[in-house]
């Protein structure tokens, strides 16, 4: 479980600094405006992209995991509807030049950003299988190459000062690296996809099957992304700029999250009763916590010190969103666990559709508190929301297994996380930034030494 998860993690922070390494150069080089421009485009792919990924992550992960001797039917079918899909986004892509009003030079740079988007969403669809397989260290690895040239490939175009444009072409060629290596990995522990023993029939039925969890993708997509076309909308490309700033450290912190859920969802799919899932899921929700807990707490108690080290000077006015943006990052973890369950569950309709309610509360609140209150009025739409899913969660999950994984231990890390809120919020973030770091050191080391008794304990379980 250890080694499984320090190579998923490996993954995840390859993937997630790498985008959040260049997009700080990026916001470096062509400042609030620049940034946020660039970052409009992206955006958009990364929305529309969700039409290729079409959930596969989730149910692929799944069906292998319990049926691994059909991993090249299954792979195959995937693939082969993953490139129906491309065909139909590209189309929608090109037709958006005629039926949205793209500011100038924009549409250029979208639809190459598009083209990265895809090429990467079919690399990481190919580290699925080995995933599942529990080739952990191999996935890791193909990131890890994968986003070297990522990073290599993009900082030689803004060294030989490319623009915009140019800097999206970039995208592509590293993209296209990380598509082809991973293919090539696939086939050594997998075999080639083949074209022969694909039928339309299952192609289609491949798609029905996915459906509900390419909903969820979809709309968790939306959900996570809608803030910014109300952002660029109402404030334009200098608000946006400030705000994708704060979503970017947001997302970082986002990678044990991600890792955990990536190595627990193949071991909760395999569990047969309710009671070894209550136990699996409690221990999940333990390691949610404590992650979630300490990094909240430390973007709060250090946000001028990382927005100033990250991003310079002129990003000064995200230091105060970025205490909204840690309170929310502990909710996303929290709230990891219990989607997990549904997933695995087969409740991902449930799921789904408790994604759309959130969406749509987030469009409403987004759409009101934006004009009203600026970045803040984002900042708060998307604390709304992500409060109502977690209670969702928390009501579904208790509801089908009687249990919402908080044992006495979890209940004293949520009331632990409460407190030091209130005495960063109140008192510590006032003081001068070395009072603070001793104050840190000093609460953390025995409070490390404590966490890591009780995580020793929770293995044991």
């Amino acid at each position: 479980m250890i080694k499984d998860s320090l190579y998923m993690m490996v993954t995840m922070f390859v993937r997630i600094m790498a985008n959040t390494l260049l997009f700080i150069v990026l916001a470096r080089t062509w400042g609030v405006e620049g940034f946020g421009q660039f970052m409009f485009c992206f955006t958009i792919g990364a929305i529309l992209v969700v039409i290729v990924d079409y959930g596969f992550g989730l149910k692929l992960v799944k069906d292998i995991s319990k049926k691994p001797n059909k991993i090249k039917e299954y792979v195959n079918e995937a693939f082969y509807s993953k490139l129906i899909l491309t065909i139909f986004l590209l189309i929608l892509s090109y037709l958006s030049l005629y039926t949205f009003e793209w500011r100038e030079g924009n549409f250029g740079i979208f639809f190459l950003l598009i083209v990265s988007h895809i090429f990467w969403s079919f690399g990481t669809f190919l580290c699925l299988p080995l995933r599942s397989l529990s080739y952990f260290n191999v996935e890791a690895k193909i990131n890890l190459y994968g986003n070297i040239v990522h990073i290599l490939v993009v900082m030689i175009s803004l060294y030989m000062n490319a623009d915009k444009t140019m800097v999206a072409v970039a995208f592509i060629c590293s993209r296209l690296f990380n598509f082809v290596y991973a293919y090539r990995i696939y086939m050594i522990y997998v075999g080639k996809i083949a074209i022969k023993h694909i039928k339309i029939k299952k192609i289609i039925l491949n798609l029905k099957q996915n459906f509900p969890y390419a909903i969820h993708l979809a709309i968790g997509t939306l959900y996570f992304q809608v803030d910014t076309i109300v952002v660029q909308y109402y404030i334009g490309n200098t608000g946006l700029g400030l705000y994708q700033a704060g979503i970017k450290i947001l997302t970082a912190g986002l990678i044990f999250s991600d890792a955990l859920t990536n190595v627990y969802i193949t071991r909760l799919s395999k569990v047969e009763s309710n009671e070894k899932l209550i136990i699996l899921g409690t221990q999940m929700n333990t390691y949610m916590l404590l992650v979630g807990g300490i990094l909240s707490i430390g973007i709060i108690n250090f946000a001028d010190l990382i927005i100033n080290i990250m991003y310079g000077e002129q990003f000064i006015s995200t230091i105060p969103l970025l205490y909204g943006f840690a309170i929310t990052l502990f909710l996303r973890y929290f709230a990891s666990t219990h989607g997990a369950v549904l997933t695995i569950s087969n409740k991902q309709g449930l799921r789904a559709l408790g994604v759309t309610l959130s969406l749509l509360i987030n469009v409403v609140c987004n759409v009101i508190l934006i004009p009203k209150f600026g970045l803040n009025g984002a900042l708060l739409s998307g604390m709304i929301t992500v409060v109502f899913l977690n209670v969702l969660y928390f009501v579904a999950v208790h509801r089908l297994i009687r249990s919402v994984f908080l044992d006495k231990k979890n209940t004293l890390l949520l009331i632990l996380y409460g407190i030091l809120l209130v005495l960063s919020i109140a008192y510590l973030i006032h003081y001068d930034i070395f009072i603070r770091i001793v104050i840190w050191i000093i609460v953390a080391i025995p409070l490390m030494v404590f966490l890591l008794i009780k995580m020793r304990k929770v293995k044991r379980r």
